[in-house]
């Protein structure tokens, strides 16, 4: 489930599940990861994936969450930047 981070402003930040070929890094969604593409895909798309984690986070943290920012995504960066996720807590 990534590795959380709370900030100094009481946000938590996940860096979220980051495979890697060795040579860049991966997208973990069942839509992209195994395909081919040569384009770069939006970090809004990448708000379904954060559904999934905000909603494993509020079960194990016993609070309410809320997605801020997608900050970074292997979609939107080819593979340069792994998935990080902002949520603030409600």
């Amino acid at each position: 489930m990534g590795i959380p981070f709370r900030n100094e402003d009481g946000t938590i930040t996940v860096n979220a599940v980051s495979y890697s070929d060795g040579e860049k890094y991966l997208c973990a969604c069942s839509n992209f990861n195994r395909l081919k593409y040569d384009y770069d895909v939006s970090k809004n798309y990448c708000f379904c994936c954060a559904g999934h984690f905000k909603h494993h986070y509020e079960i194990m943290l016993g609070v309410q969450l809320k997605t801020l920012e997608i900050v970074s995504s292997p979609l939107d960066s080819n593979g340069k930047n792994p998935c990080v996720i902002k949520f603030t807590v409600l």
